[in-house]
């Protein structure tokens, strides 16, 4: 049951019916202040998506970054959700329901962080031009540490409440960290690409973004396999496999560095685009 929960919480299945009824599908680029000026003049944004500016897309440094920090950081997440209960139940002895407890307790600090995560992330952007990198590389470093802190930490096999309240407490102010990346690479996505092209690349960024996820669970059962045949123990190989699989969020945390230098200079390209565009379409139309 907690399991199902869980997983509900984290595919946001639940808000599908409600943002069906209540949403409603906004205009095309209605989101850019500088093409807002044209919807309130009555003129619609007409630019439609085509192959060469989907090519050109992904010519654009910060959308390969950002695929590239896709992969390598959900190769973490996919051996950590895959691993997790059988991680506890073999190192922890803990029951199946109770190590799927935790899994439950870790995912709902997973989802506040995405909450939290774009909050600051906008706000660290408004305070200075690539600040949304800053604090989302920064966070994913300090989820790392936090991480492999609750995978050394040893939690008994039967929690006392006291040990389910540091647990709770713990994963809302720290494990939530490892969360940031979400809102933030779909804010940077929205703003280094034309309103056209932004569902294509959203696009190609899921798919790849399921690749690392896909690799996790492969990766993290050839590492056990592995690890058991070069002489570790069985909980030495779960824990050391978790461990590693935490290790790359090293590069990833690293590879938004770059994007602190990219996606200012990117974002402004696209700026400059939608202006030329907003003037040539009111010498048009009015």
């Amino acid at each position: 049951m907690a399991y199902t929960i869980y997983i509900c919480i984290r595919s946001n299945w639940f808000l599908a019916p409600l943002f069906y009824i209540i949403a409603e599908e906004p205009k095309r680029g209605s989101g850019e202040t500088i093409l807002r000026k044209l919807y309130e003049k009555g003129i619609e944004y007409k630019y439609k998506l085509s192959w060469s500016a989907i090519k050109k897309s992904f010519q654009t440094t910060t959308n390969i970054l950002i695929f590239a920090q896709g992969i390598v950081g959900t190769i973490p997440w996919g051996v950590i959700l895959y691993w997790m209960v059988s991680f506890l139940m073999v190192t922890r002895g803990m029951s199946k329901d109770v190590a799927t407890m935790v899994l439950l307790v870790l995912g709902i600090a997973s989802v506040l962080g995405s909450l939290i995560g774009g909050i600051i992330g906008d706000y660290a952007e408004k305070k200075k031009k690539g600040g949304r990198a800053i604090i989302t590389g920064l966070a994913i470093f300090l989820g790392m540490i936090v991480t492999i802190f609750i995978i050394l930490y040893p939690i008994p096999s039967y929690p006392s409440l006291i040990e389910w309240i540091f647990l709770v407490i713990y994963s809302l102010l720290f494990i939530q960290l490892i969360s940031y990346a979400g809102p933030n690479v779909r804010a940077i996505i929205s703003q280094v690409n034309l309103p056209e092209d932004r569902g294509t690349v959203f696009g190609v960024f899921n798919i790849l973004d399921n690749v690392g996820k896909a690799i996790g669970p492969l990766f993290g059962g050839l590492l056990i396999e592995y690890l058991r045949s070069i002489g570790y123990s069985v909980p030495q190989a779960y824990m050391w496999t978790m461990i590693i699989a935490s290790l790359f969020w090293i590069p990833c945390s690293l590879i938004w560095i770059v994007i602190y230098k990219t996606y200012p200079r990117d974002r402004e390209g696209i700026v400059k685009i939608l202006e030329e565009r907003v003037k040539d379409i009111e010498r048009r139309v009015l």
